[in-house]
């Protein structure tokens, strides 16, 4: 048995399994609250320290402001599952200079919380985390990371800074517009991050180090999936039309696929190839923050080479540096942080091979199974463009007709060019769905069962 056969996606031999798989990964809402109870209570903790005038860093006059704090990762996005979830509270302090305070006082300020929380909660900070950036405790089970940020700090102002160790400093004053920009998503994508995020630790629950794809990185990517793959539905403009569509098996599948096949397609790295913007296989960059313009394309500091920490200190080793690790400081893709024009997301990845391998190996399972199902099973599904002559008319068909899960999207208004709905062909059905997408201008014609 090879080790794709234990994903419960690809297990699955019905809708019906499909839809228990995905309500299966949605958080547990009992825990939930006990955490948010707990969570609560910690914030106090940090918030009441350092607003304590008797706090180390009171008594030497460098007064702590604490604006408010923030809870980010996959559970502020709310993208967290039963499996897998991550919780950052970033602690956001006025009146600190982005350029000369920062890194200084993220030291001290990490010390004071330290302090409070090893008191309050002791044995439960993970002590293999070096305290340059952030803290890590694990306290009733959530596994919670703890940064330092500026109340004023902007996406553009990373433009303003040239060394990179600065923008890391910066960088969890940001955290907050990446998590309003995913938790604004609707709930297919969201469904999605938690089967794909499933996917990268059960399917593969084995990683080389910085090899395995951080879920920032996939959540970036599979919002640019669902924009390319249903331009007219996944659209920020619509974003109202993006929390309307059901989460449905038919849907999942087909976005999934598209995923797969989208990172399996990005080129790995070919000794001597300069990389650039304008050879990249695969370039995702989203304008809600920042515009194309003032992306830094050819600073010192590039989008599309790692930092080579280690160049000095192999210059003088007897040993060398592992061959994959010299190739992959190279991007042969660019996804550019949708929060910080300076950040390339597929940089994190010590060695995309991996990931781009493992994707196009996936996407291939994923095919058969498609096709199996399409063959032998009453759910065979189609996206077809029913009306040829049409320019604007889109449907989704199922081609059992008999089937009570049978869901097509319908032109209601022959005669308008901008009406559309999601229609349960069972009328009886409590679960009927209408979405008007307007000036809806391109079929949408994609065989899914063939």
């Amino acid at each position: 048995m090879t080790q794709e056969d234990h994903w419960a996606w690809i297990d699955c031999d019905s809708k019906s399994e499909q839809d228990r798989y995905i309500n299966d990964l949605l958080p547990d809402r009992e825990v939930f609250k006990g955490h948010k109870s707990a969570l609560g209570q910690i914030v106090h903790v940090i918030h009441t320290h350092l607003s304590n005038t008797n706090n180390n860093l009171c008594q030497q006059a460098a007064i702590i402001k604490v604006q408010y704090i923030k809870t980010c990762g996959s559970v502020g996005k709310h993208t967290d599952s039963s499996k897998s979830s991550d919780l950052d509270l970033v602690v956001h302090i006025q009146d600190l200079d982005p350029q000369q305070d920062l890194s200084k006082r993220t030291s001290e300020i990490l010390g004071e919380i330290q302090m409070a929380l090893d008191k309050e909660y002791p044995g439960t900070r993970d002590t293999s985390w070096h305290r340059t950036f952030g803290l890590q405790y694990v306290i009733e089970g959530m596994e919670i990371d703890i940064f330092i940020g500026c109340t004023n700090i902007k996406p553009k102002d990373f433009l303003q800074v040239e060394s990179r160790r600065q923008r890391s400093y910066m960088a969890a004053s940001v955290f907050r517009y990446a998590t309003y920009f995913m938790k604004k998503q609707g709930v297919v994508f969201k469904d999605l991050v938690r089967i794909v995020k499933d996917w990268r630790d059960s399917y593969y629950p084995s990683w080389p180090p910085q090899c395995k794809p951080e879920s920032y990185l996939i959540e970036v990517l599979l919002l640019h999936t669902c924009r390319q793959a249903l331009p007219r539905i996944f659209n920020e403009k619509r974003n109202s039309v993006c929390w309307s569509i059901p989460s449905t098996p038919n849907l999942i599948s087909f976005l999934l696929l598209h995923f797969f096949q989208m990172v399996g397609q990005v080129e790995l790295y070919q000794k001597g190839q300069k990389y650039t913007k304008d050879n990249m296989s695969l370039s995702i960059v989203f304008d809600t923050y920042y515009q194309q313009a003032d992306i830094p394309w050819n600073e010192p500091d590039p989008l599309f080479r790692r930092p080579n920490k280690t160049d000095k200190k192999q210059k003088n080793s007897a040993k060398p540096a592992a061959k994959k690790h010299i190739n992959s400081r190279h991007a042969t893709a660019l996804v550019l942080d949708p929060v910080n024009p300076t950040n390339n997301l597929w940089l994190s990845l010590a060695d995309a091979s991996i990931f781009i391998n493992r994707a196009k190996s996936t996407a291939k399972i994923l095919r058969n199974h498609n096709n199996n199902n399409s063959k032998n099973s009453k759910d065979c599904v189609a996206v077809n463009n029913h009306n040829r002559n049409s320019k604007d008319w889109v449907a989704v068909s199922n081609h059992n007709k008999n089937s009570h899960d049978c869901v097509a999207v319908k032109n209601h208004n022959k005669n308008s060019n901008d009406c559309v709905a999601v229609s349960n062909h069972n009328k009886t059905s409590k679960d009927c769905v209408a979405v008007k997408i307007y000036k809806l201008r391109d079929a949408i014609e994609v065989q899914v069962s063939s």
